[in-house]
């Protein structure tokens, strides 16, 4: 793909034959009707009905279309347009819608909000998502953001391009004075909630093409569009090739959408007899290209109560192939729905240990401190006591000086009188 054949002071460096491309490559449907923008055309100014899209989001953040309710519930909670946030804040958007797919989990804007906060990257318009404090899920994040802004286009808004139920909500220009709440909510389930979109692979460039489909097919099954192939699934970048595959997936109205293709199925552990190592799977339709395997020697291989018909025709065997499609595509969805709730219980249980732990090592803790401040105490105690004992010797010591004092004067006036009693029996003696 290139970007050649641009006129001479258009806005956008974007090209209808580019579009075209990204349009067949990544399977955008045609009813999302997008157009180049025009002179005197920008992105902070769309067509009235049309919002702003730039190249990398579809072509290296992985955005498809229509884009979902809990994008527009999120852009309308911080009150801002998507043409406003930068690469990174997509990234982070997608993955984690992604590995709430997954794992199933229905995270509302109260979680986001508290996942995320919005930053101001360059004036006027320019905003980012970033993580909170010891809230980060996603991690390696690619940071070659060189041009981006140079290549976008317009799209429609419409039930095709935006869930039809948020198409009230979701803004097409930007907003100079985004919500920034000080206080963002703190839902009861937010750390657990964090710690289950952790517990996988949430390295940026494990969301591949193929994993996104994945996931949207888990939500919506009949979904067909809107993500590169899996050829891409290994870069960033485009890399279209000249005839892209269409897939034919049939689902069942009961199942998950899980694709026969993408499970490995093990032919040493099955325990039918009769059952040929050479099996090719088919799609489930019963219409499948796939060879039909020979059910004759299957049946001969069964029990001898058992009573196959004496031949099976062409129909008959499309029928048994999709019935047992729709089998496995039942058992599929009853595994990942226990592998699911295991994952749940897994993790309270950690939780609660984790939690025993904590109050465990907050007792020892305690207890220690208590013994520490006890311990003050009594040397705090005894050194009053020492002090104490002091000053009352000192006290002690000071009267008995005194009346020591008192008494050796008494002792000197003794002396005197004696001496003077003895003076004057001699001058009357005389």
């Amino acid at each position: 793909m290139s970007h050649l054949s641009v006129e001479r002071g258009a806005p956008s460096r974007s090209t209808s034959d580019f579009l075209q491309t990204v349009r067949s490559f990544y399977r955008i449907p045609d009813t999302v009707e997008v157009r180049i923008p025009r002179l005197l055309e920008n992105t902070d100014s769309p067509p009235d009905g049309y919002f702003t899209c730039y190249e990398s989001f579809v072509v290296r953040y992985r955005l498809w279309f229509p884009i979902p309710e809990v994008f527009a519930r999120v852009l309308d909670r911080f009150e801002v347009s998507i043409s406003q946030l930068n690469p990174t804040s997509l990234q982070h958007l997608i993955s984690v819608v992604i590995l709430s797919y997954e794992h199933g989990l229905s995270l509302t804007t109260d979680h986001f909000e508290a996942l995320f906060r919005l930053q101001l990257v360059s004036k006027p318009d320019n905003y980012r998502l970033v993580p909170r404090n010891h809230m980060s899920v996603i991690k390696g994040f690619t940071s070659n953001f060189n041009l981006w802004k140079k290549f976008f286009f317009f799209v429609r808004i419409s039930a095709a391009s935006v869930e039809e139920s948020c198409i009230l909500l979701f803004r097409s220009k930007p907003n100079d004075g985004p919500f920034i709440n000080p206080l963002p909510p703190f839902p009861e389930n937010k750390v657990e909630m964090r710690d289950l979109l952790r517990n996988g692979l949430f390295f940026w460039t494990s969301f591949s093409p193929k994993r996104v489909r994945k996931a949207l097919r888990l939500i919506c099954p009949d979904f067909e569009g809107g993500v590169g192939t899996d050829s891409d699934s290994g870069s960033d970048g485009p890399a279209p090739c000249d005839d892209p595959a269409e897939e034919t997936i049939v689902r069942s109205p009961k199942g998950k959408g899980i694709d026969l293709c993408d499970i490995d199925f093990s032919v040493d552990e099955s325990i039918l007899p009769g059952w040929d190592p050479d099996l090719a799977y088919g799609d489930g339709s019963g219409m499948s290209e796939a060879p039909v395997p020979d059910f004759d020697d299957f049946f001969a291989g069964l029990p001898s109560c058992f009573d196959p018909p004496s031949s099976v025709d062409e129909m008959g065997r499309s029928k048994i192939v999709a019935e047992g499609s729709r089998i496995i595509n039942g058992l599929g969805s009853a595994l990942e729905a226990s592998q699911r709730e295991s994952m749940v219980y897994r993790f309270k249980a950690e939780k609660t240990e984790k939690d025993l732990a904590r109050m465990q090592n907050e007792i020892l803790e305690r207890d220690s401190k208590l013994a520490r401040d006890h311990e003050k105490a009594v040397r705090r105690v005894e050194r009053m006591g020492r002090r104490e004992a002091v000053e009352v010797m000192r006290n002690r010591a000071s009267q008995f000086k005194t009346e020591y004092g008192n008494l050796k004067d008494a002792y000197s006036l003794v002396g005197d009188f004696r001496e003077c009693r003895g003076s004057v029996g001699t001058l009357w003696k005389t």
